[in-house]
């Protein structure tokens, strides 16, 4: 029999390389995607709310889509909320944007939003993204990411992929690496709006290398 060797090379945020392909007696078998980044949670699209709506109240509702989680303020000054406006589908946006409900972070004090009670043990290289809004077609948002290490927050350090002066509209932030402090059981992030300039979230996902190999099924299934 045929002997066939695949060779998959992944990109961006699933920089692993694929790799794993075994002879079969009759043709071959490949796991592409094993050992690549896995999701720590399910992508955080915050549901959907009709009017103006408390985070207290969305997450009292079961309102988010990770309902094993808690979603909160952080302990900020103050409270984001969620909005049925501006939503993330509204052009220009990017690839892949829920729609439905997302956070905004008033232009006034200090709001903020978090995702608490993630179990990040067993991975590593946790990578986090988001989707933005940009209000502003003279300003970005100042807009702090911040994890929990299990004593205190600590901020991680990103810049948009965008300038002051890029259209108003959703975009993706840039992919954030979390350092291996962040790989608790009990992992909080959370977000802190300073500064004049209000900003919305959605769409939020947090991926890791997982101890155990993890395969996309449905990713192999299209390629």
């Amino acid at each position: 029999f045929p002997v066939t060797i695949l060779v998959n090379i992944r990109t961006g945020y699933r920089s692993l390389l694929s790799l794993f392909c075994a002879i079969l007696i009759s043709g071959f078998f490949c796991a592409p995607t094993l050992f690549a980044q896995s999701p720590v949670i399910t992508k955080e699209t915050m549901g959907t709310v009709s009017a103006t709506t408390l985070i207290t109240a969305h997450e009292t509702a079961n309102g988010f889509v990770n309902t094993g989680l808690t979603m909160t303020n952080g302990g900020a000054a103050a409270s984001a909320d969620l909005r049925a406006t501006s939503v993330s589908t509204t052009a220009p946006t990017y690839t892949g944007a829920s729609g439905s409900a997302n956070v905004f972070f008033t232009g006034t004090g200090t709001p903020g939003f978090a995702i608490e009670g993630i179990d990040a043990s067993s991975f590593t290289n946790l990578q986090l993204q988001f989707g933005y809004r940009k209000e502003s077609g003279t300003v970005l948002p100042t807009l702090a990411v911040e994890y929990w290490n299990g004593s205190a927050w600590v901020g991680v350090t990103y810049t948009f992929n965008e300038t002051s002066t890029t259209a108003i509209g959703w975009y993706l932030s840039p992919v954030i690496a979390l350092p291996a402090a962040a790989q608790i059981a009990g992992l909080k992030i959370r977000w802190v709006k300073s500064g004049a300039q209000s900003v919305r979230i959605d769409d939020v996902t947090l991926t890791g290398t997982g101890s155990t190999p993890y395969r996309d099924w449905e990713t192999d299934r299209k390629s």
